[in-house]
Formats: structure tokens, C-alpha cells, sequence
């Protein structure tokens, strides 16, 4: 059994993909959550064409010294219908950023100094 840490407020993900993110990059998503704090994160729409069937996006951000890549997407949460305007933040995966998504982070961090 996998110790994890209570779930951040304002956020959530499908138990087996934990699992299975755990396994592949070792990265808890508690910790990955850390990385929507990061004042130079940088967020973008995923428009690459693999035909989910929900818009996504991908985190570039600082959790705990580590830079990550967090794909995540958003879900209308409360009421019916039109009052469905609070959003959580739904978590499908997150690893360690490669180097051109470092890259990428700090072209756009040097860029808002």
C-alpha cells in the first residue's frame, strides 16, 4: 500500500492514473499540485491533435526544487446547467520536465522580468 498525502483542495485525478504516474515517473500528484504555486509557471493550451475528448492544457512549474510537467484539464464543478462555474483542476499526469520544456520555462521566465 502507498502512503499518500491528503488531496490539496481544488483538485482531482483518477485514483489508477495516480497509481500508474507513481510507477512510470515516481511523481505523487500531491506534489505535482505544488507546481500550480509556482509565481513562473508557465500554463498552455495542448493543442497537439491525439483527439481527447476534453480541452487540455500542461503546467511548466516548480514543485518542491523539482521543475515538472503536469498535464491537467479543468472541470466544471457545482450546481446544474449555467451554474457550473466554479472549476477544479483535474490532474491526468505529471513528470519531471524534459529539456526543452525547461527550456521553455525559462525563455518565459527571463521574459516576464
Amino acid at each position: 500500500m502507498i502512503a499518500r498525502m491528503r488531496r490539496p483542495a481544488g483538485f482531482s485525478w483518477d485514483d489508477r492514473k495516480y497509481l500508474r504516474n507513481l510507477q512510470l515517473h515516481k511523481v505523487p500528484f500531491e506534489v505535482a499540485a505544488l507546481a500550480f504555486d509556482d509565481p513562473d509557471r508557465l500554463i498552455e493550451y495542448d493543442d497537439r491533435p491525439f483527439g481527447y475528448d476534453e480541452d487540455r492544457y500542461y503546467l511548466i512549474g516548480n514543485a518542491d526544487g523539482i521543475l515538472l510537467y503536469v498535464a491537467h484539464t479543468y472541470i466544471a464543478v457545482g450546481g446544474e446547467g449555467d451554474d457550473k462555474d466554479d472549476l477544479i483542476t483535474h490532474l491526468i499526469s505529471a513528470r519531471k520536465a524534459e529539456r526543452s520544456e525547461r527550456d521553455e520555462y525559462e525563455r518565459n521566465k527571463a521574459e516576464r522580468l
